[in-house]
């Protein structure tokens, strides 16, 4: 087991239960870390919940409320990359995080000085019944087998993590726009009545 803390709070930041790295030795002899293969697996982010942050976007799309448990961590199943150091700069690339009800791929970069990330992904939902089951309601039917954009950013003891569902919403609304034009146009003329 690993614990990562934060050096400002004292607190954990990360706990994994198990780490593989395959580091390249000829370019750490040039001073550049080059991490051929990272694959972490049950680990946890603790300050935000990724599930959660998904469920409570959909649910204003949906125009209800979602009450998460306020569990503050993000449970990952799999974290699997390939980063390169030069400098102050890593280089995240082939990343894949699996969580829950989530699964997602991108790249993006760590600044080791400021301690500053940026990773952009695309990640889907996973569809397993159980899940349906355990979330029922809440469960987000409309976003299977969609693409999610998802931003993952600051520092790194205060991410935050933004899922952009725009493009759902607008194919949601775009099939009944014109009907909804259409009715409150009937409802205005009906109002108005013209004396001739």
């Amino acid at each position: 087991n690993i614990n990562i803390y934060s050096p400002k709070t004292k607190k954990s930041l990360i706990k994994i239960d198990s780490i593989s790295l395959t580091v390249l030795l000829e370019p750490l002899l040039n001073k550049i870390l080059n991490v051929e293969s990272l694959i972490a697996k049950n680990f946890k982010y603790y300050g935000i919940n990724v599930d959660a942050t998904l469920l409570k976007t959909y649910s204003l799309i949906k125009l209800n409320n979602f009450y998460s448990n306020n569990i503050n961590f993000t449970k990952v199943e799999t974290l699997s990359a390939k980063t390169i150091v030069i400098g102050d700069i890593m280089q995240i690339s082939n990343i894949f995080i699996e969580t829950e009800l989530l699964q997602a791929s991108g790249s993006g970069t760590l600044n080791i000085t400021t301690k500053d990330v940026y990773v952009e992904m695309v990640g889907q939902i996973k569809s397993t019944q159980d899940l349906i089951n355990k979330y029922k309601s809440n469960y987000p039917n409309e976003l299977i087998n969609e693409e999610l954009p998802i931003i993952i950013a600051g520092p790194i003891n205060a991410l935050s993590v933004s899922v952009n569902l725009n493009h759902i919403i607008i194919n949601k609304i775009e099939p009944i726009k014109e009907k909804i034009i259409d009715e409150i146009e009937e409802k205005i003329l009906d109002k108005i009545k013209l004396p001739f």
